[in-house]
């Protein structure tokens, strides 16, 4: 952990340690090439390098990657050590890397995209605001890939977070305690009862993760995990404190929480670490090896990311974003709002304000 840690950089206070749906909807299905405004990029962190780099030590740094487009990106997902990757941002924006290229494809529709579940650089699920919940797949060989709109006609709220044991079976949280349930060609809503979901305002299903085969979900200020035909209590913050982001790693599940505390399950305890330092968690990434990454904001206002070894919850470390002179960062902060990778060493993550950045030996 401390051989890491040398290799720790800073910008702009960012600490960077590291077939058919059958619903009401109805189905649509637009080819690839008639959605507006797509395009295709080469990556460029190679050439002018030295004008990319922001700050490094060591072989391995971060470098702004040059993309078609800057809009602002809410998640990110990726697959084979980062050959390929799949972005969402704000007004329908999907950005696409494989083989050296970028591909920008614009749903064309003003919905604000806020989740994608990837499984291939042709083969992803995104969801967002107005209950849009889109498949992206092939249609054969040869063939153009189409846009298959999943959403139902009758349910118009936001959607936040999506996962399940395949892109055929899905669990897709929301707003006011919406949790929707795809499988088997249909779109069925879970009522907020069964939930033991209550009251006249609901809390927001912010979180879906599927853990042993069932769907585990943040509620509000708790952890569900489905049992059957019911839905236990996992785990409840103390104070109130929302839930924001929740992933898997070798050793146990972590959860980001909205006043800057970070939550683990280790085996069937659940404990806390440091906080609240920050104003929320709202990315969390698990490299495979039992390395965890979080982002979030500092109380000064700018983006950070730091790192955690996930065999022991009390080794979390911050580094002072004074670590880094004023000089030496971006002058606007940013929010980072997507992080993946296959490695401690190979990140990517994306911005609110249109940035894609990749840490690793350029």
């Amino acid at each position: 952990m401390t051989g890491f840690f040398k290799k720790t950089m800073v910008c702009a206070g960012l600490l960077l340690a590291v077939g058919c749906m059958k619903t009401e909807g109805g189905t649509r299905a637009l080819p690839v090439d008639s959605v507006a405004q797509e395009d295709t990029a080469s990556v460029d962190t190679v050439e002018n390098l030295d004008t990319l780099d922001i700050f490094h030590e060591g072989e391995a740094v971060w470098a702004l990657l040059q993309v078609p487009v800057a809009e602002a990106w809410r998640a990110l997902a990726g697959g084979n050590g980062g050959d390929w990757l799949v972005l969402v941002g704000d007004r329908g924006a999907v950005l696409g890397y494989e083989g050296g290229q970028w591909s920008y494809m614009n749903l064309g529709t003003q919905e604000h995209l806020r989740a994608v579940k990837a499984e291939g650089p042709d083969d992803f699920v995104v969801c967002g605001t107005e209950g849009a919940l889109w498949r992206r797949k092939s249609s054969g060989p040869g063939q153009p890939s189409v846009w298959e709109d999943l959403s139902a006609a009758w349910f118009k709220k936001e959607l936040l977070a999506l996962d399940g044991p395949s892109l055929e079976e899905l669990w897709v949280g929301g707003v006011e305690g919406t949790l929707l349930h795809v499988f088997s060609g249909l779109l069925l809503k879970v009522d907020p009862g069964v939930l033991g979901l209550t009251g006249a305002t609901l809390p927001d299903i912010s979180g879906v993760l599927m853990v042993g085969g069932q769907p585990m979900i943040l509620a509000g200020d708790r952890v569900l995990l489905q049992a059957g035909e019911k839905w236990n209590q996992e785990f409840k913050t103390s104070d109130g404190e929302l839930l924001v982001s929740i992933v898997q790693g070798p050793d146990g599940i972590w959860v980001g929480g909205g006043k800057g505390t970070v939550f683990a399950k280790r085996g069937s305890t659940w404990v806390s670490g440091p906080g609240p330092v920050y104003y929320s968690f709202d990315t969390l990434w698990a490299d495979p090896l039992g390395s965890v990454f979080a982002t979030g904001f500092h109380k000064g206002g700018d983006a950070l990311v730091w790192f955690g070894d996930e065999t022991s919850l009390g080794t979390l470390t911050v580094v002072s974003p004074d670590y880094v002179p004023e000089e030496q960062r971006i002058s606007t902060p940013f929010q980072i709002t997507g992080l993946w990778g296959s490695s401690g060493e190979n990140l990517f993550a994306c911005t609110d304000n249109g940035q894609v950045l990749h840490y690793a030996i350029h």
